[in-house]
């Protein structure tokens, strides 16, 4: 017994010592001067004294900004960005152990079946893939979540339903999708097998009088708030892209799912008696799961690239999930919901426009995963099989972060763009943004306190020269800003509050495009603005207007 609670402890440690592992490793090669500078970006704006909806446009639920606006002013300015990265991979870490913490409590009632600790290091490595660590609503959407659930699972009472919901709620105030947490919230605790109609009053009390502080701060701050609230945040995403993120991307893998089911019901049936077959069937589906990692290798190899984790073994996960928990919802109810909770979130996290996976929230989709594998196959697991598998992802992990997103390989992320920005002190990237960040910062040297934009997509840019933004935007991508509604507005706010635009050279592309990942705010700007001369990296037009 004692050596088995040291080799827990063991597993722990190497679990707590996973996130400051891949910070340090990872943590300061790569630039993205998109994505990466997003939510702090909008979140100096709220430093600045600006209120989202009212001062700019937004197009999601607020939390992340003004979460991340503390997160600026408390970290060391020079090295606050940096230090983000941290903060992301914490964040990842305590969303593992909550959800692999409520796993255990209804799991193990079933079968102690697994090392937890090295269960959840699995859960971190492959929820973190090699994707770039940043403030990001959907990672602050998981937290909250994971955080509300914990607290449901291990307080049965309204010590734990009371700061649960709460907790759910918050999730749903980082991003769309999350709205359907306190919705899963509400129906775990409805499916318990001691379900009592009274129970449910706590936190539906606690979830109206949430929405009633969150509606009411709104009006507080200014009586249109709440108005303009539901306007940007709805309209923005259509039924097609709820499809196209939440639905379609899981044909294929449905499918094979589909195909294995029957693959094993012809084999059992011609071959009952062959010991080979069920061991054959017992681990295809890790085969399929290590070829969908080892050719996501091979394609970062030849292209020396970033690699989305696609290939649907994230989505396979989520849907043999399903599979156990609609199978076994009779027999272990209390198990089956569960599983299918946390799949939700897991789901609603893989709804986006950019990264339709849901391998961020991937600790619930292992448990369903190996649960199926554990009753669909003649032969139980091996003992090794956690070992094996995070050791793999491990590898590939390492791999796949040499090729950071959207910046060089890593081995050529060298410069340091505090030379440029101190605010970015710390940070490796590669030639090329080097070059253009050092060229920005010439550049808006010589503008003094005129108020200026960079287009399409270069968010961070007033936090790092340290002025305050002009109340527009800081990415304007049409979905962002919710162009085909919101376009008079927002050219009027240009013309009337902005005297120089950078256009930038390697995005020009965009401002020619429709749809969503276009930029016809940029696109305006070329065909109603003054061009005034180029440089390198930029095109640099003055306002006619004034």
């Amino acid at each position: 017994m004692k050596s088995e609670k040291g080799k827990n402890g063991l597993y722990w440690a190497l679990f707590a010592c996973l996130p400051l592992l891949y910070f340090f490793l990872f943590g300061r090669s790569g630039w993205s001067d998109t994505d990466q500078g997003f939510i702090q970006g909008l979140s100096w704006r709220v430093i600045c004294g600006q209120i989202s909806y009212r001062d700019f446009f937004y197009v999601r639920p607020p939390l992340s900004l003004y979460l991340h606006s503390l997160e600026l002013r408390l970290l060391p300015e020079n090295h606050a960005i940096l230090l983000s990265r941290l903060n992301c991979y914490l964040m990842m870490a305590a969303s593992v152990l909550f959800f692999s913490l409520s796993l255990k409590k209804v799991l193990s009632k079933e079968e102690n079946m697994w090392n937890w600790p090295l269960f959840a290091s699995l859960g971190f490595v492959i929820s973190v893939h090699n994707y770039p660590p940043m403030p990001w609503h959907t990672v602050d959407g998981i937290f909250f979540a994971s955080l509300g659930f914990f607290l449901l699972i291990s307080f049965p009472n309204w010590k734990g339903m009371v700061p649960g919901m709460a907790a759910l709620f918050l999730a749903a105030l980082c991003k769309q999708p999350f709205y359907l947490a306190p919705v899963l919230g509400c129906v775990l605790m409805a499916l318990q097998p001691d379900f009592r109609v009274i129970r449910l009053v706590p936190p539906l009390v606690t979830l109206l009088l949430c929405v009633g502080i969150f509606l009411g701060s709104l009006y507080s701050l200014d009586s249109r708030l709440p108005g303009l609230f539901l306007a940007q945040t709805s309209g923005s995403t259509s039924l097609q892209d709820l499809f196209a993120a939440g639905i379609s991307p899981y044909f294929v893998p449905f499918l094979l799912i589909c195909a294995l089911l029957f693959t094993r019901w012809i084999l059992l049936r011609w071959f009952p008696r062959q010991k080979w077959m069920g061991q054959l069937l017992q681990w295809s589906p890790g085969f399929y799961f290590a070829l969908a990692l080892t050719i996501l290798m091979y394609r970062a190899y030849k292209t020396e690239a970033f690699q989305a984790p696609g290939l649907g073994y994230s989505q396979l996960l989520l849907l043999a999930s399903v599979f156990w928990g609609t199978h076994f919802f009779r027999e272990k109810r209390e198990a089956a919901t569960l599983i299918l909770a946390l799949t939700g979130i897991s789901w609603a996290a893989g709804i986006s426009w950019g990264y339709p996976f849901p391998i961020m929230a991937a600790t619930p989709l292992l448990a369903g995963s190996l649960m199926f594998a554990r009753v669909l196959y003649p032969e139980n697991l091996p003992r090794f099989t956690l070992h094996l598998a995070l050791g793999f992802c491990i590898l590939v992990s390492f791999y796949l972060y040499q090729f950071p997103y959207r910046d060089y390989p890593r081995a050529e992320c060298v410069y340091n763009l505090g030379d440029h920005f101190p605010k970015l002190s710390g940070i490796k990237t590669g030639p090329f943004f080097y070059a253009k960040y050092g060229n920005l910062a010439e550049e808006l040297s010589k503008l003094g306190q005129k108020t200026w934009m960079v287009m399409p997509a270069m968010p961070l840019a007033h936090y790092l020269h340290g002025q305050s933004p002009p109340p527009i935007a800081d990415w304007v991508h049409n979905a962002e800003i919710n162009w085909d509604k919101n376009r008079a507005e927002i050219t009027r706010r240009l013309d009337q509050e902005v005297e120089t635009v950078f256009l930038e050279l390697d995005k020009l592309d965009e401002a020619e495009k429709g749809g969503k990942y276009g930029a016809k705010l940029a696109r305006y700007v070329k065909e109603n603005w003054k061009s005034a001369y180029k440089t390198p990296y930029f095109e640099v037009y003055q306002n006619p207007f004034r």
